[in-house]
């Protein structure tokens, strides 16, 4: 190896090496207090997703569920008590004693990481417990969220609204469509919260300048990754029938699989259509090439999804997948992206009406420290009920 080379392998290696970090503190007889509460903090996880696992592992207070119905109503009535199954005043108890799980929610959204670990391999059987879990904890900071600005807490009320953006953001990088479609629909929820809470005078300035902070973030090409979602549900479709294929599976098996209407893997794909009558036909020596053919559907998509009519388009394409036009297997495969843009352009409105309202916003208080007016005694109630599920 000449002279040469060995200097570009050495400056190669430090490069990738990095620069020496800073040692991290040890745990040790010989710590004082400080000290042994700086190594707990060293240690303390930086993927949220585990310390979401390990919440969903204890159990939830069931009467949350009851507890919500306060604060996400029009109005409380004999009805809304009927369907809570407790008083007001009961409802309001259960998220007081839920504290310590909404302060741990909130700290796990503040992460930088969230991997939960997908299993890709498993092509759509592939399993989401998360998503209908972070909803739950979503519809609970929420309702925490105005139980506290109805009390005058503003600043820890927004606390929660900034969580439910956070976990949003978090669970978009699980790169699969579903996932994204919840990452949005849990950006509306908040903003629905954001929009109540400005209608209502109950945003300090603090509170104003994180929401702006928060939503401006939002204003990206793509803040949900619906574009790296979509070539993820491309290439998941066609990893996991090679799979199938390579471990034995016939043709016709994995036909009967995909047009099976009790398999959840398919709840999501194309419309929830009838595909019964997709061929039963198709020869294994066959199936690849056939499942190939989604790869140039997907990449319509993305060449049409920043165009002025892109609904239009997409809808089109849809139409022609139905039919077959990009293969038997893109029939039930392919996602129905007219819809998913059809949300994402929703979104966007959304957010420039939300974001206008918070400029245009002054704060009549700048703290919640315990000087703010007593609040009404009724419990808040959201002007929409929303809810952080997509519709796809």
């Amino acid at each position: 190896m000449n002279r040469l080379c060995l200097v570009t392998v050495s400056v190669l290696f430090l490069a990738l090496a990095g620069s020496p970090t800073a040692a991290q503190p040890e745990p040790s007889l010989d710590l004082s207090a400080a000290e042994a509460a700086e190594v707990l903090d060293a240690m303390a996880p930086t993927n949220a997703a585990l310390v979401y696992y390990q919440m969903f592992m204890q159990e939830t207070d069931p009467r949350l569920i009851g507890a919500r119905y306060f604060y996400e109503g029009e109005e409380i009535d004999e009805k809304t008590i009927e369907y809570a199954g407790m008083t007001p005043e009961e409802g309001e108890q259960v998220l007081l004693e839920a504290q310590d799980a909404i302060e741990k929610y909130i700290w796990a959204a503040g992460l930088p990481e969230c991997d939960f670990g997908l299993q890709y391999q498993d092509g759509w059987a592939m399993l989401l417990p998360h998503i209908q879990k972070l909803r739950d904890i979503c519809k609970t900071l929420r309702a925490d969220a105005y139980r506290l600005a109805a009390d005058g807490e503003y600043d820890k009320a927004a606390d929660r609204l900034e969580a439910i953006y956070n976990i949003g953001q978090q669970i978009k990088d699980d790169r699969v469509l579903i996932s994204s479609l919840v990452s949005m629909a849990m950006a509306a929820f908040a903003s629905n919260g954001v929009q109540y809470m400005i209608e209502h005078d109950q945003l300090t300035e603090q509170g104003q300048d994180r929401f702006i902070t928060t939503l401006e973030a939002l204003q990206t090409d793509d803040p949900f990754n619906l574009l790296d979602s979509v070539a993820m549900e491309n290439t998941i479709s066609l990893g996991w029938i090679a799979g199938e294929l390579a471990e034995g599976h016939s043709a016709q098996q994995i036909m009967e699989l995909l047009q099976d209407s009790d398999n959840p893997a398919m709840t999501f794909r194309m419309n929830g259509g009838d595909n019964k009558n997709t061929s039963h036909s198709i020869e294994k020596s066959t199936l690849l090439r056939d499942a190939e053919r989604m790869s140039e559907y997907y990449k319509q998509v993305v060449a049409f999804w920043n165009d002025p009519d892109a609904v239009a388009k997409l809808e089109a394409l849809g139409a022609i997948a139905e039919i077959g036009g990009f293969g038997e297997i893109g029939r039930v495969l392919t996602s129905a992206t007219s819809k998913t843009k059809q949300s994402e352009l929703a979104f966007t409105d959304d957010l420039a009406d939300t974001l206008d309202a918070l400029y245009a916003y002054r704060p009549a208080t700048s703290t919640d420290d315990g000087d703010a007016e007593e609040a009404e005694a009724k419990s808040p109630a959201s002007p929409a009920a929303t809810d952080p599920s997509p519709q796809r």
